[in-house]
């Protein structure tokens, strides 16, 4: 123990350069102190742990008042997800796109950019309606069965066509109302809502 206190001694003596700077030096010496060695460990340990925080310490927090609530920290971090996600589609995407533009030049370029845009602009659409989506979806893995239906599909779409087409001219011509209608109602909750209906009934029968 008298050894271990004399390379203590001997250490602090020749480190003196490293603990000078001190300010807040005890007014007692170290056995005065009620420190025991025990504490120091501990001490040390804490320091170890908290050193990265130490630049803060002089930082003034923000009240919880002024925080945000958790949904909105929660969306800030899914666009910080996102951004970085963004980021790294960018780095990895942009040997691909110089070799498209110099493939291409700058004119085909810029044609395939705007096509690829009307392309995700319709994609965007058909998700945002779920019917669609869903079959699109089901497509992917029950090709059979959406085959079976295509037939119908394209029925619909093509007297969907037509009616909407048949609609448009219909709107169009003046329209006069009785007088004993309320004056919120108007032509056009009138157009033609028995063809919706009996297409809607074939499509079902089809299926």
């Amino acid at each position: 123990m008298e050894r271990k206190r004399l390379t203590i001694a001997k250490r602090v003596v020749e480190d003196r350069a490293l603990h000078e700077w001190f300010t807040d030096r005890p007014n007692r010496v170290f056995v005065e102190s009620g420190i025991d060695e025990g504490k120091v460990v501990r001490l040390s340990e804490a320091r170890k742990r908290v050193g990265a925080d130490l630049k803060f310490i002089d930082e003034r927090l923000p009240s919880p008042a002024n925080l945000p609530d958790a949904h909105a920290l929660l969306e800030w971090h899914r666009d910080l997800i996102a951004a970085g996600s963004l980021n790294e589609s960018i780095t990895a995407s942009e040997p691909l796109l110089r070799r498209v533009v110099t493939s291409l030049g700058l004119e085909g370029a810029e044609t395939l950019a705007m096509m690829l845009k009307e392309h995700v602009c319709r994609i965007s659409a058909l998700m945002n309606e779920l019917w669609v989506w869903g079959l699109i979806e089901r497509q992917a893995t029950d090709p059979t069965t959406i085959d079976r239906l295509r037939s119908t599909a394209l029925a619909f779409i093509s007297e969907a066509n037509e009616l909407v087409a048949e609609r448009t001219v219909f709107v169009a011509r003046p329209v006069s109302l009785p007088s004993q209608l309320p004056p919120f109602l108007t032509a056009t909750r009138f157009s033609m809502p028995w063809r919706r209906a009996r297409t809607h009934s074939a499509c079902l029968q089809s299926v």
